[in-house]
């Protein structure tokens, strides 16, 4: 007959149960009767002192009562002679209240029977006898006699208590031990059927060293070929961005060429057409708009070359709420067309491109609005944050579908019937420019870009037209 490991580790468990149970109840009767016999010793001595006090008290001469008087005894013992009616608690103040009432009742015993009374009460470290006996001439002579246990016993108590608890650990372990060889070796069998058909699929740990040493080097292979296809994927969607990137680079520097410096000449032509002092007050003003919306034109180049080179223009100390209020400013007219609500709050500084931070601010509030209904709003929440500063742009349009929403910042995605996708792009780009970062989540039903600047430039970094 073949016996498994299961069954040898129950057969010890029982084995060893067994003799712990016998061993604690020796112990428990071995300590129950010592300190049984302790106490009956100690309820003949406070008898054999109570009539020493009363013999000491019937000496006394006089017939008025005399006060609790102390009576030597033996060490930790307290006793003395009081009068009738009298409490204990006001004349022994040394006694703490626990055995002042117990020496009260057997004083109350002692005066309605004649005779001695006796007392026990355990305590936290000890067991109080207690007794009273009346005297000749009245009076009531009382003892109090706290059994302390030995030392030995405590010592005992102790390792009964540490046998009972090996005891209850063998048992425990036995049986643990027998049930997790077998659940953790089916447990390998279905995490290695399982890394079969999925990389990503959990490897159970067994709680046994030996098993669970075995899965971890299978954890571990199974890591090493998740983190090479990873990589893998990492490496061909940076290849994809860079070749998309390029590609805007190409076509970012022909525009660049082929239309700002007719953009540039333009302008100057309008310029000077201002500048002439016969030109018609109305023409003026229809000259700075066409100059404005050149301006505007020569801007969008320069987007181009920010996405395709992360270039910014100068930096300075700016006040992110002041700039949020003012291009909010220009946006509002049209958001209140469209009957939504633009709001600005908090305050905030960072050294950065005023002109192109701003750019991001209009897209992203334009976008928000663009997502909002009627009778909707959109948030702008400006704060600092250590070392950082956030302007967190806020709607509660339906957001990006979440399938999509890894592509919200490539270049040329848009879910817009006119959009040309360069919006977010060209954001990010800008806010990666200044050392920085722009995301987007969905919250409690509402959209959020969080556009996150460092406080203070980066010392040695340097920036280009």
């Amino acid at each position: 007959m073949k016996i498994s490991i299961r069954q040898s580790l129950i057969a010890v468990a029982l084995l060893g149960a067994l003799t712990c149970v016998v061993s604690l109840v020796a112990l428990t009767r071995l300590i129950a009767t010592t300190t049984t016999q302790r106490v009956e010793r100690a309820r003949d001595i406070v008898l054999q002192q109570l009539d020493v006090i009363r013999r000491t008290d019937d000496a006394v001469s006089g017939s008025g009562a005399a006060p609790a008087i102390a009576i030597p005894t033996m060490l930790g013992m307290r006793g003395g002679v009081i009068a009738a009616g009298t409490s204990v608690c006001g004349v022994v103040p040394e006694l703490d209240a626990s055995a002042c009432a117990l020496v009260d009742d057997a004083l109350a015993r002692s005066a309605a029977s004649h005779a001695p009374a006796l007392g026990q009460a355990a305590t936290e470290d000890s067991t109080l006898v207690v007794g009273a006996r009346p005297t000749a001439r009245g009076a009531f002579a009382w003892m109090v006699y706290p059994v302390v246990p030995p030392r030995w016993i405590l010592a005992w108590r102790v390792i009964g208590f540490t046998l009972g608890l090996a005891g209850l650990a063998l048992v425990v372990a036995s049986i643990h031990l027998a049930v997790s060889v077998q659940r953790g070796a089916a447990a390998l069998g279905r995490s290695l059927s399982s890394l079969g058909r999925d990389l990503t699929a959990p490897v159970a740990r067994p709680k046994l060293r030996e098993l669970a040493d075995v899965a971890d080097g299978i954890t571990a292979l199974a890591a090493e070929l998740r983190t090479a296809q990873k990589e893998q994927a990492r490496l061909n969607r940076e290849l994809a961005d860079q070749r998309r990137l390029a590609a805007l680079g190409r076509v970012a520097a022909g525009v660049a060429h082929e239309v700002r410096n007719p953009l540039a000449s333009i302008k100057l032509r309008l310029d000077l057409a201002r500048m002439d002092a016969e030109t018609p007050p109305a023409l003026v003003r229809e000259l700075a708009d066409a100059s404005t919306e050149i301006a505007r034109l020569d801007r969008f180049v320069a987007d181009l070359l920010t996405v395709a080179g992360r270039r910014t223009g100068p930096r300075a100390p700016t006040d992110l709420a002041q700039l949020a209020a003012q291009r909010v400013g220009v946006v509002a007219p049209w958001a209140r067309e469209r009957g939504v609500k633009v709001g600005v709050s908090g305050s905030a500084s960072a050294s950065i491109d005023g002109d192109a931070i701003g750019r991001v601010i209009d897209n992203l509030v334009r976008n928000a609005v663009e997502a909002s209904q009627h009778d909707g709003g959109v948030e702008v929440t400006v704060s600092n944050g250590g070392d950082d500063a956030h302007v967190v742009v806020s709607d509660c349009g339906p957001g990006v579908d979440p399938a999509r929403a890894h592509e919200l910042f490539e270049p040329f995605f848009t879910t817009k019937t006119d959009g040309t996708g360069l919006g977010l792009a060209l954001s990010r780009a800008i806010a990666s420019a200044h050392g920085g970062s722009l995301v987007y989540e969905r919250r409690d039903d509402a959209t959020r870009f969080s556009l996150t600047l460092p406080v203070t430039r980066a010392s040695g970094e340097a920036s280009s037209e």
